[in-house]
């Protein structure tokens, strides 16, 4: 998953403290925090990238031949700065 601020900084601004320094209970916190922030998911597996706020569709294949196309919220990471900056 990507786009999300890191528990380091999370952990700085929600708690004033260092990750490491926070109580398990707070840890949690923050990777909750920093669940609800990811923009995307990666599937390493078959080398695909989509986007977190899922459209919950299959996409139909304009024929058998070509990919099928992208869904909005997918499409819309192209748009993205911190999604963009990961692929550079």
């Amino acid at each position: 998953m990507g786009g999300a601020h890191s528990v380091i900084v999370i952990a700085k601004e929600k708690f004033g403290s260092l990750f490491s320094k926070l109580k398990v209970k707070l840890k949690k916190m923050v990777f909750d925090q920093q669940f609800h922030e990811h923009q995307w998911q990666n599937d390493h597996a078959n080398k695909h990238v989509f986007s977190a706020e899922y459209c919950k569709k299959v996409v139909n294949m304009q024929s058998k031949d070509d990919p099928p196309l992208p869904c909005m919220p997918c499409k819309s990471l192209l748009t993205n700065k911190a999604f963009k900056n990961a692929i550079q």
